[in-house]
């Protein structure tokens, strides 16, 4: 008989210098089952899961694989034996091809040579099975994130694996693309392959697992059938008290002030288009739209980050600006906050005191550095921000993701600005710290801070931001006026998709 739990962990403890990590946690996986695991940053997620893909070999508790005890020596003697990852950051080579990273490793030769025909014929083949729009010649640095988050999965996929853990793999994924993943986890379920499926993104977990298990600080808090529980109550158990649910944050309308005019903007060889549009002070401008709608580039070429095609105005503050770099656009008191925090927004190998000073340094007219009054800006900056950490000295790659984006948003707000531009500033951080960030920018904008928010959650555009543009193709669609929640989900919705209206009401149930 094939037992019912493909996988079985008893009593799992982990620590990193005396520090516990996890204790005493015991988790199980049946046959053909998508059980997702959630929690806040730092609860125990990845350490667990490291654990089963055997890139922790060190720690007190037993493992059971098909009832037969295990501990993996490493990833590969995991893999040796069904388990698969797909890790939140994409652990891809840039410079070979998509068909070349899905066999790395394990390659295909004839002779003494790799046969690269081959190759790329099988897993072109496999990737218009997953109906996944991506090229097995491309090479993979060539193609935007959602289509890397694409290739890990076909890969995981293609390696035959009978228990996939999967770790946010939409965080960078369109609706359609979430669609698809959608479609071939029921088709791995119906294989008897079981998933472990973490996520930040409640709504999908209620549409896509058997079961869900919590963990908070390190400790196993319970484990449900989907079905029994909803997200209130997995919120409450995940920060360990009732959490207020899409709690809707409204300001008075603003006076006419404008803060920033945008007029006739295109991108340089690009799809953005005749951007125009104006930001009031104290105003949250919501951009909407699905991946490579246009969104992030309109952000980037506000900033000077992303070439402009000539003929465009920007005015800033009553004051014409060329804004052709992302210099000049800070110095006119502008701050950027990207999507991808871990290229663009952090040296992640340096201190968090170095990052804070970053902005704050670039400013100063000065060339002479204060180390005691950066060290106090820094501190004040962490209190000020509920930055949990053990010391400025520590370097950001030892942050939680949610501590992580609290170091990008603290370099900025350590000097003037007058307008941020946040870009999906909630990507992979939990409940708790999006929650900090809905808080704070409510306090910046009555405070007088304008803020352009980008985003492709429907909730956080329709409960934070004040005006809301759609952008579809490059273009906006929609100038929706959001002042006393006058917009619907389901409009919002409608308006950022193309060819899918009609099944709008039913994918925000």
């Amino acid at each position: 008989m094939m037992r019912e739990n493909v996988l079985e962990m008893k009593h799992i403890s982990k620590d990193f210098s005396g520090v516990t990590v996890l204790e005493e946690i015991d988790f199980t996986l049946k046959r053909g089952e998508v059980h997702a695991l959630v929690g806040a940053n730092g609860a125990g997620k990845s350490t667990l899961m490291k654990i089963i893909n055997g890139i922790w070999v060190r720690y007190s508790g037993e493992v059971f694989l098909n009832g037969e005890k295990v501990r993996f020596k490493n990833p590969v003697d995991a893999a040796k034996r069904g388990i698969g990852m797909i890790h939140q950051e994409l652990d891809l080579t840039p410079n070979l091809t998509v068909a070349e990273n899905i066999y790395l490793g394990r390659e295909t030769c004839r002779g003494l040579m790799m046969d690269k025909r081959k190759m790329t014929a099988e897993v072109q083949r496999l990737l218009d099975e997953l109906q996944f729009d991506v090229e097995a010649g491309e090479k993979v640095s060539s193609l935007p994130t959602a289509k890397q988050q694409l290739v890990l999965i076909a890969r995981t996929v293609s390696m035959e694996a009978s228990l996939i853990i999967m770790d946010e793999p939409t965080s960078s994924l369109s609706i359609s693309e979430i669609d698809n993943l959608f479609r071939v986890i029921k088709e791995l379920k119906g294989r008897g392959i079981s998933i472990i499926y973490i996520s930040h993104f409640l709504e999908e977990i209620f549409k896509i697992a058997d079961r869900v298990t919590v963990l908070r600080n390190g400790r196993l808090i319970g484990t449900k059938p989907a079905g029994e529980t909803d997200i209130g109550e997995v919120i409450s158990m995940m920060v360990g008290e009732k959490h207020q649910h899409d709690k809707k944050y409204i300001r008075e309308r603003p006076s006419g002030e404008i803060r920033l005019e945008v007029g006739r903007m295109s991108q340089m060889r690009g799809q953005v288009r005749d951007i125009a549009f104006k930001v009031h002070r104290g105003e949250i401008l919501g951009i909407a739209g699905v991946l490579g709608s246009g969104r992030t580039e309109i952000g980037k070429m506000i900033f000077g980050a992303m070439k402009k095609k000539p003929g465009y105005k920007i005015y800033l503050n009553g004051e014409a600006c060329g804004m052709r770099s992302p210099k000049e656009a800070v110095n006119h008191g502008m701050a950027f906050v990207s999507e991808n925090r871990k290229t663009e927004g952090l040296i992640m190998t340096a201190s968090l005191l170095s990052n804070i000073a970053l902005v704050p340094l670039a400013r100063q007219k000065t060339p002479w550095v204060n180390h005691r009054r950066l060290e106090k800006m820094a501190a004040d900056m962490g209190s000020r921000m509920s930055l949990k950490y053990s010391s400025m000295g520590q370097t950001a790659d030892s942050l939680s993701g949610g501590n992580q984006q609290k170091i990008v948003l603290s370099k900025w707000l350590a000097t003037d600005i007058s307008l941020l531009i946040l870009d999906q500033p909630t990507r992979g951080i939990d409940v708790g710290a999006k929650n900090e960030i809905y808080v704070l920018a409510d306090e910046l904008a009555r405070k007088g801070t304008s803020i352009i928010y980008i985003s492709d959650e429907l909730e956080e555009l329709y409960n934070l931001c004040d005006r809301i543009l759609v952008i579809k193709k490059g273009q906006i669609v929609a100038d929706m006026d959001n002042y006393e929640r006058q917009v619907t989900k389901a409009e919002l919705f409608e308006k950022m998709i193309t060819d899918r209206e009609g099944e709008a009401v039913d994918l925000l149930d």
